[in-house]
């Protein structure tokens, strides 16, 4: 796992006892004639990270990028660059998909899409949108927004 969810077992894996093996941004595993990379993609939580087949041309993206629905536990500018790295990333190995692990909206989780986020992250950091208030958002997440087939829900204190 990811070091930076370390903080969620307690909460998720309260009786877990067994040893933790941290992955390192970069990293390669090979799973015996197939090899993923490893690449850190905080959003949903610090610890998201997506998983890259450069060879097959795609990667898995769990919850990273909210499949359409993103949950926002880490400010925007996080996000920003999160996006910008991943978005990088399918250009070089010419990505066509990440398969998230869940699927909500509109579009899936294209080169397209990350490059949504990306504006959609923008326009929230540069004040050109506004979230509307959703006071019955998930993790105290109170406030939505939704454009470009993305929806982001977060709290006034990711704004920075």
């Amino acid at each position: 796992m990811n070091a930076a969810d370390t903080v969620l077992i307690p909460s998720i894996m309260p009786d877990y006892k067994g040893e933790i093996r941290y992955l390192k941004d970069g990293e390669v595993i090979d799973l015996g004639g197939r090899k993923i990379e490893v690449v850190f993609t905080p959003g949903h939580t610090p610890g998201s990270t997506s998983f890259i087949d450069k060879e097959a041309a795609y990667g898995f993206s769990a919850d990273a990028f909210g499949s359409g629905n993103l949950l926002l536990t880490v400010d925007f500018s996080t996000l920003l660059a999160t996006c910008e790295k991943m978005s990088a990333l399918t250009e070089k190995y010419k990505l066509a998909k990440l398969y998230p692990g869940h699927y909500f909206g509109v579009n899936a989780e294209t080169p397209q899409r990350i490059k949504d986020m990306i504006t959609l992250s923008k326009d929230v950091l540069s004040g050109k949108i506004k979230g509307e208030e959703n006071p019955n958002g998930m993790l105290g997440l109170n406030l939505v927004v939704s454009k470009y087939g993305v929806r982001i829900n977060y709290s006034a204190a990711q704004l920075k």
